[in-house]
């Protein structure tokens, strides 16, 4: 474990002992640290971003609704079904009231599950100021297997009197969360148990000096086990006494370990190239092209990266959105990240709704080399690109390391009131017209089509327009919030033509496309481009110069390029004509 520890944390901690550390101290030191050792180089990386713009780091920010009550976030990583660690908030194992919601994502990578969710509730979650010498106890909760008999018990245990406050042990272990507490605080706890070799999820409980037999007696029919860990101090330092009564004790200070300076290095690679030669008759192919792309991407749904549930009065609700571009870490790491983020917002702002905020998770590979973690720096400096740019709030956030894995999940959440801002992502009218927001540049690189015809998923990955992309959210969400637009949708992967086919899988029965589009563009890239930013909307016709006034002042274009019909049939210029029935 001392590993993690370089020879100028080493030199920090001399200094603040004002003596050179034994092997032991270094050795709890490296344990009661452990994830953040880890994943240091990421959160140093974050740290120095937040710092730039004076942003807060602890505590985040958070949300409250119309009576005031706080909405908390919770995230769980999963491998095979077994919980490899996991954030929930404590207000997701308290018994469901029609006063508590719960919004949740889950997100499928290489084995790897990430459900992330939103909860509410009146119940205190953290620990304040407890007097000195107040027990604190560790309840361990497998969070997702708690039946629902626990979750009432849990919830009577937290309304006693005696109970002060409690605090999650989420994504880190015990000894990380025990770390991560007093760090935040600047206070001290005594512990008389052995805290290192704890895997399980749970959490914290402080309660009043006294009151030990109580919580045992409380605890002690439940499966899940209370052990009671030490006590609470007023000076700020960890004492951690083993059976032997062998005694270490160290002050919170050395565990704050000083950033390092280190020259960020640049991961060297050739340059990707894709086969840009076309079959000569590619035109005649287009159809047979589509079905093959839509047997890929036309069974994917969408809808799947919404949640919506409703708030207290029931006047509102709450929006949760999930990107769906998870791809392209290790060649274009930083526009991978942007991507993500904009992603996420943008399938918000097709739902009428304005972000309050992200809630996001990265994992990264396990590495204390700066040269292998540059995947990594480059991925949050993307992200945090695309969230200033975009002026969101970060609401919650983390880094987990673990081996040779790359995931972004990101997760935008909104509210809207629940009568009048209803939008769809399929076409609705028969007569409406067909509209798209933004520039078609027509992108084949990382796209599905250039993996089923060139078998790669390199090239040059869609560029995103930041700039653009906030003007375009803005757009949107004006023309739904005023009842302009009918149905919007982001650009899906497959591309334009396999967008407007989900459209109409999803749409009102009985409805077709008719679309003529014109541009400088190769037929592949026009239908199966995949350019980043795109969002297909429909409108009445009575509602078209309205709209485009909105374009106007804001500064996007808007370009008409079919209309819905009543034929149940979709063309695409003269490259198809397709039953819509056979899309669904």
């Amino acid at each position: 474990m001392k590993n993690y520890i370089s020879q100028t944390d080493t030199q920090y901690i001399r200094h603040i002992l004002g003596r050179m550390p034994s092997d032991d101290e270094l050795n709890v030191i490296a344990k009661l640290q452990t994830q953040f050792l880890k994943g240091r180089l990421y959160i140093e990386t974050l740290n120095r971003l937040d710092d730039g713009i004076k942003r807060t780091r602890i505590p985040e920010e958070d949300l409250t609704d119309e009576n005031g009550k706080h909405i908390y976030f919770y995230s769980s990583l999963y491998s095979n079904e077994n919980a490899i660690e996991d954030t929930e908030s404590l207000l997701e194992v308290e018994s469901r009231t029609r006063s508590a919601i719960s919004l949740s994502k889950r997100f499928e990578n290489d084995g790897l599950s990430v459900k992330t969710g939103l909860v509410k509730t009146s119940h205190p979650t953290e620990i304040h100021l407890a007097p000195e010498g107040s027990p604190f106890a560790f309840l361990q909760v497998p969070f997702n297997k708690v039946s629902k008999k626990a979750r009432k018990s849990i919830a009577t245990l937290l309304g006693k009197p005696w109970v002060l406050g409690t605090r999650i042990v989420d994504q880190y272990n015990l000894p990380q969360s025990l770390t991560n507490w007093c760090i935040q605080e600047n206070i001290g706890i005594t512990i008389n148990q052995d805290i290192f070799n704890s895997k399980s999820t749970g959490f914290i409980v402080v309660i009043q000096n006294g009151y030990e037999e109580e919580l045992i007696q409380e605890t002690s029919t439940w499966k899940e086990s209370c052990t009671l860990l030490g006590m609470m101090s007023d000076k700020p330092e960890i004492k951690l006494i083993d059976i032997g009564g062998t005694e270490i004790t160290l002050p919170i200070d050395v565990l704050r370990f000083p950033w390092r300076v280190f020259t960020q290095t640049r991961f060297h690679r050739e340059e990707l190239k894709i086969d840009k030669t076309l079959p000569q008759d590619i035109d005649s192919k287009i159809d047979e092209l589509f079905w093959k792309i839509w047997a890929v991407e036309g069974t994917h749904d969408e809808e799947s990266n919404i949640s919506i549930e409703h708030c207290d009065n029931e006047s509102k609700q709450w929006v949760m959105t999930s990107s769906d571009n998870h791809t392209s870490f290790q060649d274009h790491p930083r526009l991978a990240g942007q991507l993500a983020i904009a992603d996420a917002s943008r399938n918000l702002a097709c739902t009428g709704v304005k972000p309050l905020g992200l809630l996001y998770r990265n994992v990264f590979p396990d590495s204390i080399n700066p040269e292998e973690a540059w995947h990594g720096f480059e991925i949050i400096q993307g992200q945090e690109e695309a969230i200033r740019s975009l002026k969101l709030p970060v609401l919650k956030r983390s880094i987990v390391s673990l081996d040779e894995q790359n995931i972004q999940s990101i997760f935008a959440v909104g509210q809207r009131t629940q009568a009048g801002e209803d939008t769809f992502s399929g076409f609705q009218n028969d007569g409406d017209f067909i509209s798209i927001l933004g520039s078609h540049r027509g992108e084949l690189g990382y796209s599905t089509y250039a993996k089923l015809l060139h078998d790669t998923i390199n090239g040059h990955l869609p560029a995103c327009d930041l700039n653009m992309e906030s003007r375009m959210q803005e757009a949107v969400v004006q023309g739904i919030q005023a009842k302009l637009i009918k149905s919007a949708k982001p650009l899906s992967r497959g591309g334009l033509a396999i967008s407007i086919g989900k459209a109409l899988k999803t749409g009102a029965n009985g409805l077709g496309a008719r679309v003529h589009f014109s541009r400088k563009l190769r037929t592949d890239q026009m239908l199966f481009g995949e350019t980043q930013g795109l969002i297909l909307i429909s409108l009445g016709e009575e509602d078209i110069m309205e709209f485009e006034r909105i374009c106007m002042s804001i500064g996007i274009p808007s370009t008409t390029i079919g209309r819905v019909t009543d034929t149940g049939r979709y063309t695409f210029n003269e490259f198809f004509d397709i039953a819509v029935d056979e899309l669904k």
